[in-house]
């Protein structure tokens, strides 16, 4: 009897002891990442998962060893060449924990680099399972933004998912004073991606976004403005506070491309000008783009992305991308009005962007000029 409850001890303490290892070993590899040992760190986890006997199904089927898998995978990205088989143990650590919030971020950021429509879905499912197990993560809710940006299909849910990035963000900011741990730069970067996509979503969306419980339109204006200005009110608003939040040029975060952007310390003034109709202002213009061109002469030959009158009724629109497009309508007509003839005019590429042909048009242009009248008449010339 006695040599049976020394056999039951040894098979209880087996797995105890096991877990043990596996925390040692999981403690040794943190150590040799965290002084920068990538190839020693990789060499614990893997001991790690040898510890079962099965190897890593065995071991990732205990949640003990879910943190050496997931770790080692981390490791892998890391050291580069090794993104197929992170993906792999990122996928068997999520088939163990589901809603595991690191393996989720992580192999969302692995899918989102690679770009394909495909990819970028499942990132943004990733990317949602992240959020929804740690709702305080405010870069999973950033992500998930870009990604749903990306694809084009949900405005209101990457809409959402700016807010709450902001929300959490500015909490997080103030609960930190404001000091030391660069969310001005984050939270600018974030108030410009949703101040983008606020300026291109229809009035319809617009009116469903401000009916949600809780949206950052909120405030934005009184006396029940029709859901198209709300959208354009707030945007200009988020807009302004990205130009306050960091009036220089904010570091590129994760996988926010979509969001990298230059603010002039100039863009909240110009913005509140344009919002007021200009008072105060002569003239407002793209002097970064303007100082090239020198004398404006003629033909003046230009291109510019292109918009549809419906999809512009005032002649242009804000882009997602931060760009503007403009109808050929509205082109001819402030021409004119600055003295200028339209000669010729093509639609055409101007470039590709992510694959898709970006609609543009070509603008060529001669300047009017007035001679002194001759025989009682006035004549004009295009030169």
């Amino acid at each position: 009897m006695a040599q049976l409850f020394l056999l039951v001890l040894l098979l209880l303490s087996g797995p105890a002891r096991s877990r043990d290892a596996a925390a040692s070993l999981l403690a040794r590899g943190n150590g040799h990442y965290q002084r920068g040992e990538l190839a020693r760190a990789v060499a614990a986890y893997e001991a790690c998962l040898q510890l079962e006997p099965g190897g890593l199904p065995s071991a990732a089927a205990d949640a003990h060893f879910v943190p050496c898998v997931i770790n080692l995978a981390s490791v892998l990205v890391d050291l580069g060449g090794h993104e197929q088989r992170a993906e792999q143990l990122y996928r068997v650590a999520l088939a163990a924990e589901p809603e595991h919030a690191d393996a989720a971020y992580n192999l969302a950021l692995l899918l989102h680099d690679r770009k394909t429509e495909e990819a970028v879905e499942e990132a943004a499912t990733m990317y949602r399972v992240a959020a929804e197990a740690e709702p305080e993560r405010w870069d999973a809710w950033a992500n998930l933004a870009a990604a749903l940006k990306e694809l084009r299909r949900e405005p209101l849910g990457a809409l959402h998912a700016y807010e709450r990035a902001i929300l959490v963000l500015e909490s997080a900011e103030q609960a930190g004073g404001g000091e030391g741990g660069g969310e001005g730069s984050y939270l600018s970067k974030l108030y410009y991606g949703y101040g983008t996509l606020l300026a291109d979503l229809s009035p319809e969306a617009c009116g469903a976004l401000a009916a949600q419980p809780q949206n950052l339109l909120l405030g934005t204006a009184e006396g029940g403005m029709p859901p198209a200005q709300l959208c354009a009110a707030a945007a200009q608003n988020a807009m302004r506070t990205a130009a306050a939040q960091q009036p220089g040029s904010p570091t590129p975060i994760g996988k926010l491309t979509e969001l990298e952007y230059t603010v002039p310390a100039m863009a909240g003034a110009a913005v509140d000008a344009l919002a007021r109709g200009g008072a105060g202002f002569d003239l407002i213009v793209a002097a970064d783009v303007l100082v090239y061109f020198g004398e404006l002469g003629a033909p003046l030959v230009f291109s510019c992305e292109r918009a549809t009158a419906d999809e512009a009724a005032a002649g242009w629109r804000l882009l997602p991308s931060g760009r503007f497009a403009h109808t050929k309508e509205y082109v001819v007509r402030e021409a004119a009005a600055a003295g200028y003839r339209l000669i010729a005019y093509e639609e055409m590429t101007p470039r590709v962007e992510k694959g898709v042909p970006v609609r543009g048009h070509l603008f060529t242009l001669g300047l009017v000029v007035w001679e002194a009248p001759v025989q009682g008449g006035a004549t004009k010339e295009e030169l």
